[in-house]
């Protein structure tokens, strides 16, 4: 498997996952400073909710704009090398079962589908994407 089709997928997959979330922040961003939401009560705290809504959503979309980078940066090793970094593709066979791993720099918990394979990232010290031959 190529290792820079790979990152371009990832690339591709949280660039979209991003205007997503920016299209949504937005939406929350208007609905907390709408007219229609102003406090009708000492308890009515929808705009108070639409804002933090808004904040947290801004807040994860910097946080995919820097993934974005740190993938688009990423140096990928073309020499196998007798240790997995990040930028690493490795194999592991046990019986039957063989896994694939893309090691990234960060973003857990995305899975991607390349070329009929499913590709699954797990959150941990690293970034892990495997698919199960």
């Amino acid at each position: 498997m190529d290792k820079e089709f790979i990152r371009s997928a990832i690339i591709e997959t949280l660039r979209n996952e991003l205007n997503t979330l920016s299209s949504a922040a937005l939406a929350s961003k208007l609905e907390a400073t709408d007219e229609n939401n102003k406090q009708e009560g000492k308890y009515d705290m929808r705009a108070q909710s639409a804002a933090y809504l808004a904040e947290g959503q801004a807040k994860l979309a910097a946080d995919l704009a820097i993934a974005i980078e740190a993938y688009r940066t990423l140096p990928l090793l073309q020499q196998p090398t007798p240790f997995a970094t990040v930028g690493s593709l490795v194999t592991l066979s046990h019986k039957s079962a063989k896994n694939v791993y893309f090691i990234g720099p960060t973003r857990g918990g995305l899975e991607l589908d390349i070329k009929g394979n499913t590709y699954h990232r797990y959150h941990s010290k690293f970034t892990c994407w495997t698919r199960t031959a």
